[in-house]
């Protein structure tokens, strides 16, 4: 039983987590948004570049809840290498990369900042918010939602269920 009640409260837990994944363009500089989606998951710790652009998650107030150095993938290795071209690595002008980063249910946008912290692209990530109740209306929890409570409920009563009948001695042990 002890089992049943870990095994609900790590599938709660984890589909309570989750990140945004932003296909990002580069090209000369300039960054551009591609598609964007919320999926489940967790972002690895990755070293944080000393120097580099910033990217953040930001509230519809203004508050940080995320901020984080990254480096876009500029280096491509060769595919033969030559004595007269030295190392075989080659700076890209124009690449398209992924970027995960964790999701916060009140997010309304990420933004990334150049070397010199000015602002080079605002991507919106309101529409993956958790919605709110907005006076008598409430939003519908999702289904994925409704079926992990459902089980979870149902595996609750099963367990009282057989603790009950245990304690009264009518299930063998």
């Amino acid at each position: 039983m002890k089992k049943v009640i870990a095994l609900m409260l790590m599938l709660a837990l984890a589909s309570a987590s989750g990140i945004y994944v932003a296909q990002i363009n580069y090209k000369d500089g300039e960054f551009t948004a591609g598609p964007m989606y919320k999926t489940d998951g967790q972002v690895g710790l990755l070293q944080e570049p000393v120097e580099g652009y910033l990217v953040k998650i930001v509230t519809e107030s203004g508050e940080n809840l995320f901020i984080r150095k990254f480096s876009p993938p500029l280096f491509k290795h060769r595919d033969t290498f030559t004595a007269d071209k030295g190392i075989p690595i080659v700076e890209l002008n124009e690449t398209t990369f992924g970027l995960a980063l964790p999701y916060y249910a009140d997010g309304e946008t990420i933004e990334i900042y150049d070397k010199e912290r000015e602002l080079v692209l605002e991507i919106d990530v309101s529409r993956f918010k958790v919605q709110k109740e907005v006076g008598h209306k409430a939003t519908p929890p999702s289904d994925l939602t409704l079926i992990i409570t459902g089980v979870g409920i149902l595996a609750l009563l099963i367990g009282g269920v057989v603790i009950y009948l245990r304690n009264r001695g009518q299930v063998a042990k």
